[in-house]
């Protein structure tokens, strides 16, 4: 599995490690869904918290599913398939700490993400994590709160809202009513904006809460969510924060703020929250503070009645508590609070190498980031292996689902679909066979193969296809290359239509078009030529910006990637996206009859785009790697078989293909055997013009199956009735109907390897 391991200070890395096991029958593998990168994972990062094993696995916010459970899991507390949070540390949920609550302190609770020679556990910045006491730690999630807001409770939210909770323990609230309180927050950053939302809702009033940073856009977001915000000049700590203290001094009649509360984890924070407090006032601090000097003494804390709480915060315990709390305000309208709001980056957990420095440096506007870890199963891709082709690619998903993709490029006539006539175009085709799955059999599998058709056809038609269109204009007018891409679906096992975009992208990156010369011939007629030399042959131009699909499957508030069979039944929304290298989305489609909220939606999109940059990044070191060993097999003089279109005028058949009995079976009309003898073709070469279609003979005649036949065959050719640059055959040129990819398998899965 893929994770973000520690190496050493400021370095980490996204490799592939094992994936975790059931330990102890009171563990479960969880599935991750989205990982949080944390302030409190600079600490290590920065080697301020030393001691961390090298390898360790980093992260300790996670929302997920629950793959496996120990035999000690009890079943109505969890079980596979829950949708599932955690706090930042584990708790066993019977020692004396736990069952006070302060579950922080668990006699044997250890902190995801944290290694020391060798004893601890691994973090959840990773595909799966282990949990141990998982009936203790884990938490099953209500369906209104959202895998972001679940996120953020599992750490930074029950931290400001427990920073809150702790300073308000310490006042006397009949003397001094919550909503006069007059509260200063030290430190905007994503923990800092937390606790602004928690201190409202406990009940303090916006106008009385001051937000303190030294960061203009913290200031800005601080602002957004309703605290009075306060620059804190860089320079000022050295002078005492004289601007800081003079407005709060004015803002409370010259006394100080009642409650301060601190969450940034320095000296330098510490010193202004005491400098800006009020005698008998409380400083709440539940920043992580790595320096052992402290900013004031003993004796400042006597003469000002200081009260100081510090602490971690019982994660697991608040998030018990705040999971009903939020899910019934949210229900009756009276939580008016965007927390997914702070969330300033999503991306995938294999960018995680590079938006560590980015986070640290507060760079890119960066607040609060998210690591997307919607895995698909392992993909595998071959090129080129189908040399009658102009191009093909083989894509499979895991060991199931598994496609087959064929590119063909001939000369038609521009315009012929509508579109403009100085421009080629493309034409799609996806059949799925019956033997990969039972849906695909009988009246069932017209409607699938006419959807995924219409799917395909849609992401490659127009500008968003990223090809070049006019560049596959021959003559404008006249004639055009026209691109067939024939999808055959060879095995099912859920997510095929994402199989098939990837496999097509890889296919037009090995797809050649030959090049051709026109000449004027007078009085306004043209005439062109086919070069047949392989090596000029060029590139489909846009290759590289042809989108993929990502198919996401929501049920109920959540969502999924690479559904399974039974998951993609359980979806009452399919949402296939389309999105290219620049990572636009190119095309969008919505399948079921479920909807989906505009919030969702967004983050929905954002994760097709994320793991859609990811795949295509994986796909071209792929393809360029195959590419050059091609090139490196060339000139070497080593023999590189030719493909498509050329391999008729540079191969010879390996075997003669029985096609009498074919002939036979298809009792094609005299007529048709009359079109392939004025096109100057062999009677054989008719065998390619219908889809074999073995599998209906059950149901067509061979009568129908002939006229089907005779029909494909009159369309083509008498389209074009003195068309002389399509291909050659046996050294004429003749116009040779389109090949079905069909054929092409049922031939080479019976041995009978020919070429046209």
């Amino acid at each position: 599995m893929r994770a973000v391991t520690f190496q050493e200070p400021y370095k980490v890395t996204v490799e592939e490690v094992s994936k975790p096991v059931i330990e102890h029958p009171e563990d479960a593998i969880v599935r991750v869904i989205l990982a949080g990168l944390c302030g409190s994972d600079l600490h290590p990062y920065r080697g301020a918290e030393k001691g961390l094993d090298a390898g360790t696995i980093m992260g300790h916010e996670f929302v997920g599913l629950v793959e496996q459970v120990g035999d000690a899991v009890p079943e109505h507390i969890l079980k596979v398939g829950d949708r599932v949070g955690s706090g930042f540390t584990t708790c066993c949920g019977r020692c004396w700490y736990c069952e006070k609550g302060i579950t922080c302190r668990c006699d044997e609770g250890q902190l995801f993400g944290w290694r020391s020679q060798q004893k601890g556990i691994h973090g959840a910045q990773a595909e799966y994590v282990r949990v141990p006491f998982a009936a203790s730690t884990l938490l099953k999630l209500p369906e209104a709160v959202t895998d972001i807001e679940a996120l953020l409770l599992g750490d930074i939210f029950s931290t400001g809202y427990f920073c809150v909770q702790q300073g308000l323990q310490t006042l006397d609230l009949e003397a001094f009513p919550i909503e006069t309180l007059k509260v200063a927050i030290v430190g905007c950053g994503p923990v800092g904006i937390m606790t602004i939302i928690a201190a409202q809702a406990l009940g303090i009033a916006s106008e009385n809460l001051y937000a303190i940073d030294s960061v203009k856009e913290r200031l800005e977001l601080a602002q957004k969510y309703g605290a009075q915000a306060l620059s804190l000049p860089a320079e000022s700590a050295a002078n005492g924060f004289p601007d800081v203290v003079s407005t709060l001094k004015q803002k409370t009649t010259n006394r100080g703020v009642d409650l301060v509360l601190e969450v940034v984890g320095h000296t330098s924070a510490l010193e202004l929250g005491y400098t800006i407090l009020r005698p008998a006032g409380t400083i709440s601090s539940i920043g992580v503070h790595t320096h052992k000097i402290f900013p004031f003494s003993p004796g400042d804390g006597y003469d000002k009645n200081l009260t100081y709480r510090s602490g971690r915060c019982p994660s697991r315990a608040m998030m018990e508590r705040l999971l009903p709390i939020i899910s019934k305000r949210k229900a009756d309208g009276t939580w008016p609070w965007n927390l997914e709001g702070i969330v300033s980056h999503r991306v995938s957990i294999d960018e995680a190498e590079m938006w560590y420095p980015i986070f640290e440096r507060r760079q890119q506007g960066c607040t609060k980031v998210v690591f997307h870890i919607l895995a698909y199963r392992e993909i595998t891709l071959e090129t080129g292996v189908i040399s009658q082709t102009s191009g093909s690619a083989r894509c499979r998903v895991g060991t199931g689902s598994d496609v087959l993709v064929g590119v063909k490029v001939e000369i038609g006539e521009t315009g012929a679909t509508g579109g403009p006539d100085d421009e080629g175009y493309v034409v799609c085709n996806v059949e799925c066979s019956p033997s990969a799955s039972q849906q695909f059999e009988g009246r069932g599998a017209d409607e699938i193969n006419n959807e995924y058709t219409q799917a395909l056809q849609r992401i490659y038609s127009g500008k968003q296809c990223g090809i070049n269109l006019k560049k596959l204009c021959i003559i404008p007018r006249m004639q055009c290359w026209v691109i067939y891409i024939d999808a055959l679906v060879l095995d099912y096992d859920g997510n095929v239509f994402d199989a098939i975009t990837i496999a097509t992208r890889a296919t037009l990156f090995n797809t050649r078009i030959p090049k051709t010369t026109i000449a004027d011939m007078g009085e306004g007629a043209m005439e062109f030529e086919v070069l047949d030399d392989v090596e000029e042959a060029e590139r489909i131009e846009g290759w590289d910006n042809v989108p993929i699909s990502v198919t996401l499957n929501k049920i109920g508030n959540r969502y999924f990637v690479d559904a399974a069979p039974l998951e993609e039944l359980c979806a009452d929304v399919r949402l296939m996206v389309s999105v290219n290298e620049k990572g636009n989305i190119c095309s969008m489609q919505k399948g079921g009859s479920g909807s989906i909220e505009p919030t969702l939606l967004n983050e929905m999109l954002n994760s097709s785009q994320t793991i859609a940059l990811a795949i295509i990044k994986a796909q071209n070191i792929q393809l360029e790697e195959e590419e050059a060993q091609e090139l490196a097999k060339r000139s070497t003089g080593q023999h590189v078989e030719k493909l498509g279109f050329f391999a008729a005028s540079h191969n010879n058949l390996r075997r003669q293909p029985r096609m009498t009995q074919e002939l036979l079976l298809l009792n094609l009309p005299d007529e048709a055997l009359e079109i392939a003898r004025r096109c100057k073709l062999r009677p054989e070469i008719l065998s390619f013009v219908p889809e074999v279609l073995q599998a209906d003979r059950q149901h067509r005649t061979t009568e129908a199956c002939g006229k089907i036949a005779f029909k494909r065959l009159q369309d083509k050719c008498v389209m074009y009735p003195e068309l002389p640059d399509v291909h050659y055959y046996n050294g004429q040129r003749a116009a040779i109907p389109e090949f079905s990819l069909n054929t092409l398998i049922k031939a080479r899965l019976e041995d009978r390897m020919w070429r046209i």
